[in-house]
């Protein structure tokens, strides 16, 4: 009963914000109708919070009920039992960490891990993410690297587009981030070693916009005070 009352509730205010996109310099201004009208326009996405199959397939269905085309499916626990519908409705993909045990005590342990190489295969564009964990964003290239490993479709350059191309194309901001090319951004790091292999992977230079960004810090700073004392 409360989940039906929570889609009745999401329900009412698209249909609010739909008729509220409809009228022309609608008096007085509501900020939370207003803000939905790009999305309505096709002009920014509809990023949808599901895990299992049955909530992916309805919430897009809810999405194309009131013309809403840019549906993006964050989360995707389940979403390699629907890649079919996800790849015929061109609906991406953003998981949440891959580094994690299953949702279901009867799945594969490595589920997780496999899971974006799979929906890749079937043609989903898929990126990756810690969800809410915003800051464990340091590690998210290793989550790509832990995909390639488990996935034997999926190659490490594959793989690295999942955490620069793929979210750019989902964005829609491919045009100028998300891959080393001329007229783009140049927003990029120059590693040691393998960026994918965190055991390896030591980042010498970063770029933003082509501007070189300073990487040092309080940590850094200790270790050379200890170095010049300690002589290790």
């Amino acid at each position: 009963e409360a989940r039906q009352e929570a889609i009745d509730k999401l329900k009412r205010f698209f249909s609010d914000a739909r008729a509220y996109h409809a009228l022309s310099g609608p008096r007085p201004a509501n900020l939370r109708l207003q803000a939905m009208g790009s999305v309505f326009d096709g002009k920014s996405n509809l990023y949808i919070r599901a895990e299992q199959a049955k909530d992916i397939i309805e919430s897009v269905g809810l999405a194309r009920e009131y013309g809403i085309g840019r549906g993006v499916i964050v989360g995707g626990g389940e979403a390699d039992k629907v890649t079919g519908f996800l790849k015929e409705n061109n609906v991406p993909v953003v998981l949440n960490e891959v580094h994690r045990l299953p949702d279901h005590q009867d799945a594969d342990v490595y589920q997780p891990y496999s899971l974006p190489g799979k929906l890749l295969k079937e043609g989903v564009i898929t990126a990756l993410s810690y969800g809410d964990e915003s800051w464990r964003v340091r590690n998210l290239s290793y989550q790509a690297g832990t995909a390639a490993g488990f996935s034997e479709s999926l190659s490490r350059e594959e793989a690295l587009r999942l955490v620069t191309l793929y979210p750019a194309r989902i964005l829609g901001i491919e045009k100028f981030a998300g891959s080393l090319e001329a007229g783009k951004h140049a927003t990029l790091i120059v590693t040691t070693g393998d960026m994918l292999d965190m055991k390896t992977n030591i980042v010498e230079l970063a770029f933003i916009k082509g501007s070189r960004i300073d990487l040092d810090d309080k940590q850094k700073r200790l270790y050379r005070k200890y170095k010049q004392k300690y002589g290790q």
